[in-house]
């Protein structure tokens, strides 16, 4: 296996490289800079790092990521792979209507909240073209296409269920004089001098006689728009199903690593929890499991979380797949999914012959 390191460098400070010409430029700001893990120079781009955070709290690179790059032989003989999804649309379930219960979930990093409704989404954001994606919060989402795929191939640990378009426009903003109801509340108010634009107003259309008719309005905006959209848009849009992952899951073993980036292990354990539900930022190595807890599955997640809960963004589980759902995604040549080698511990005949 060779790792490659993928850095963006603010371009500021590359003149404090031996080599500040090295990579090439992203517009004005931004070098990017790609070189082998066993280069000399990722040591220097981390010394420059700790170097100006250390004087003027400010980072060399501004991103990073490292690809894991493999012979035949090591692929062949792979168990299990991670499973990346690429493409990633920003939007969020939960700005759409899709609710959780927090009650399950980790008081301390906020890790395994549990959604209990359909997905709610912005469907007429979906990427076009993919047959995968994935949400900023990392819901998943497939095509039917897709979907009818791995049902074909029996493969084990996923459900499909459905894609909602967010609230079917019920938080849509409503002009009142486009329907009949909206229009009868634009009279009432005038007769009573209220104007609508002012802030206090909203304690007048709470009043239960104008509430009627302002619930009304929004009945008939919403059943206008969801007739609007019957056509070849709500077909789109019904191809959508949500990913999910039902099979048991691996807890992660050493020597997995975890930090948040090449030269920063987090040894504060500022992105740990304490109770062991979120181990880290992010994964520095290949991810290492514990095969007595694998049920047979074709697909998993991984028991330990990584990411921090912030806004809309909770900690993630990474996806692991089987070398059999790997080889079948490869054959039909679906877009935007890449794989890294993942492990199981030893079997135990393996530990027998290696003593």
């Amino acid at each position: 296996m060779r790792e490659v390191f993928e850095f963006r460098i603010n371009e500021k400070f590359a003149t404090r490289l031996s080599n500040s010409k090295v990579g090439r430029l992203l517009g004005e700001h931004v070098r990017q800079v790609t070189i082998s893990a066993d280069d000399p120079l990722v040591a220097e781009i981390g010394k420059v790092n700790s170097e100006l955070y250390a004087s003027i709290r400010r980072r060399l690179f501004t991103s990073w990521q490292v690809t894991r790059k493999y012979t035949s032989t090591e692929i062949e003989l792979a168990e299990l792979f991670r499973m990346f999804i690429g493409t990633t649309f920003e939007t969020a379930g939960e700005e759409c209507g899709t609710q959780y219960d927090e009650s399950c979930a980790c008081a301390v990093c906020g890790a395994g909240a549990q959604q209990i409704s359909d997905l709610f989404l912005d469907l007429r954001k979906l990427p076009r073209g993919k047959d995968i994606a994935r949400t900023i919060a990392d819901e998943w989402i497939v095509t039917r296409r897709l979907a009818e795929i791995l049902m074909a191939a029996e493969i084990r640990g996923l459900e499909f269920r459905p894609v909602r378009h967010r609230d079917e426009h019920e938080s849509d903003p409503i002009n009142l004089r486009t329907t009949q109801s909206g229009r009868q509340l634009l009279e009432r108010a005038e007769l009573e001098g209220v104007f609508l634009e002012d802030k206090d107003s909203y304690l007048w259309i709470c009043r239960p006689e104008n509430r009627v008719l302002f619930d009304a309005a929004q009945n008939e905006y919403v059943a206008r728009r969801q007739a609007a959209e019957s056509g070849p848009l709500r077909r789109i849009w019904s191809e959508w199903r949500q990913l999910c992952v039902v099979s048991s899951r691996l807890p992660v073993i050493p020597p997995t690593h975890t930090g948040v980036d090449p030269f920063d292990d987090d040894l504060e354990g500022r992105y740990r929890c304490v109770r062991g539900d979120n181990i880290g930022h992010r994964y520095l190595s290949e991810i290492y499991l514990q095969r007595s807890a694998w049920d047979g599955s074709d697909v998993m997640l991984t028991r330990e979380m990584t990411g921090p809960r912030r806004g809309l963004l909770r900690p993630n589980s990474e996806i692991l797949v089987t070398p059999r759902l790997r080889q079948i995604i490869l054959e039909h040549r679906i877009k935007s999914v890449d794989f890294e080698i993942a492990h199981f511990d030893p079997s135990p005949a393996q530990r027998k012959k290696d003593a």
